[in-house]
């Protein structure tokens, strides 16, 4: 066992928090121990994978000293490693090597320490698990680093936090996919009956509820105190996820997939038929074949004369960025055009993006405009958004459970399944202007479920 130093004076201690490997190795050739303890029981390991410190002023005006941001000083800790410095020796707070690693995002050194043999589930009563630290704080690198090593996906904390749960309450998009392809537990609930989902709808974090339900998430799961992720997501006046939660759930995003081609039948070319028609056919199977530079220098010339069509295929392509350069300020020009001829696909679009603020600002009356227009076009998508909207109120839209059957109804008999669950959720239970009706609501639901 390495004596204490009362100091952090000590050369070793200093050379290894500065990174000079040159001089930490001068040092422990000359016999220093490389597991000597400082008063917090740091050693200069730990030290080492600190860093140098740097001063932070609160908002009370009190100063407190934390390692300063950067990728460490992972070939310090090689040589402190080979000279028999102890990887699982912990301070004062019971922090380990690789703990620390994982908390100040010292990717190269978490791989050093995993290269050494130092477990990745290695924890103990006073501290988590160095996967759990990793994703509260957001570091993906680390993350991928420890699961490739072996780090258990679904070990939890004292209170039955997981990563996955951690990177849900943060917003951690990236990390929760990693997670999940890892094989983590999307459902998995801990002492407070906390899931992935309920901790990623209380903080509002819409990205990451919209991965979680498309990867399986249980929207229905109550915690302890008998609440479910869209009761949280309300209580907190969170109005994206509520909207997903309600309106998007499991149809994954309502709009999604946002670019999917659109659904144009590709007719055969008539030799007859006039040079403009033709060339708008071979656009439109130029776009179908995937010859997307090819489709858009077709297609453009039509889109300018007024087509519909061709605005359309347009405005997809470059609002997505996959099939031509990405330019979503011209897309929206040829969506508008779209939609001012009364196109129902551009006028449903744009209800959508303007109701949750993709590519624009989000704007409720606009958004319900549009959907209002796509509904009247008998869009069943349409007609479902709008009738949600009369659920809930807002956009120049009163709140009117009827108005919102009577859409609901619309939308359902065009098969819309999930306007049918939500009939069938309403006649269930009735409501201020709905009675009660058990037969409606099997119906209904039975359809869905078909």
């Amino acid at each position: 066992m390495g004596c204490p130093s009362l100091a952090l004076s000590d050369p070793l201690f200093v050379a290894a928090r500065q990174g000079d490997t040159g001089q930490v190795e001068t040092l422990l050739q000359g016999g220093s121990d490389p597991n000597m303890r400082d008063r917090d029981r740091k050693t200069p390991l730990l030290v080492a994978i600190e860093g140098g410190m740097t001063a932070v002023i609160t908002e009370s005006g009190s100063l407190y000293m934390t390692p300063q941001p950067g990728p460490g000083n992972a070939d310090t800790v090689r040589v402190l490693l080979k000279f028999g410095a102890d990887p699982d020796f912990v301070d004062k707070w019971g922090k380990s090597a690789l703990l620390l690693a994982a908390l100040y995002d010292r990717e190269q050194t978490v791989a050093a320490l995993l290269a050494h043999g130092v477990d990745p589930n290695a924890s103990n009563k006073r501290q988590p698990k160095p996967l759990i630290v990793a994703a509260n704080q957001g570091h993906l690198g680390v993350v991928k680093r420890l699961l490739e090593a072996g780090a258990k996906v679904d070990d939890a904390d004292e209170h039955g936090q997981t990563s996955l749960m951690s990177a849900s309450y943060m917003g951690y998009l990236k990390i929760a996919g990693v997670l999940l392809d890892a094989g983590a537990d999307v459902n998995a609930s801990d002492s407070n009956g906390h899931t992935p989902l309920s901790n990623a709808a209380y903080r509002g974090q819409s990205e990451v509820v919209r991965l979680l339900i498309k990867r399986g998430a249980r929207v229905d799961d109550k915690d302890n105190e008998g609440k479910d992720a869209l009761a949280i997501a309300k209580e907190r006046g969170n109005s994206q996820v509520i909207e997903i939660l309600t309106a998007g759930i499991v149809q994954e995003l309502v709009v999604p997939p946002l670019f999917d081609e659109p659904n144009i039948e590709v007719q055969p070319i008539d030799s007859r038929t006039p040079e403009s028609d033709q060339s708008i056919g071979v656009g439109i199977r130029a776009f179908c074949e995937r010859e997307f530079e090819r489709a858009f220098e077709i297609l453009r010339p039509h889109a300018e004369q007024g087509n519909v069509d061709a605005q359309v295929i347009l405005a997809f392509m470059l609002w997505d960025g996959g099939y031509v350069r990405q330019n979503r300020d011209e897309a929206l020009s040829w969506f508008h055009k779209a939609a001012d001829q009364g196109d129902g696909e551009a006028q449903e679009f744009l209800g959508s993006i303007y109701s949750t603020g993709d590519g624009v600002m989000v704007d409720l009356n606009e958004a319900v405009k549009w959907y209002f227009k796509a509904a009247e076009a008998g869009l069943s998508e349409g007609q479902y958004n709008l009738a949600y909207a009369h659920t809930i109120g807002g956009g120049g839209v009163a709140e009117d459970e009827a108005k919102a059957v009577e859409w609901f109804t619309i939308a359902a008999n065009q098969g819309h399944v999930w306007a049918q669950s939500n009939l069938g959720h309403i006649y269930s239970s009735g409501g201020s202007d709905v009675k009660a009706d058990n037969v409606r609501a099997y119906k209904w639901l039975l359809l869905a479920s078909r």
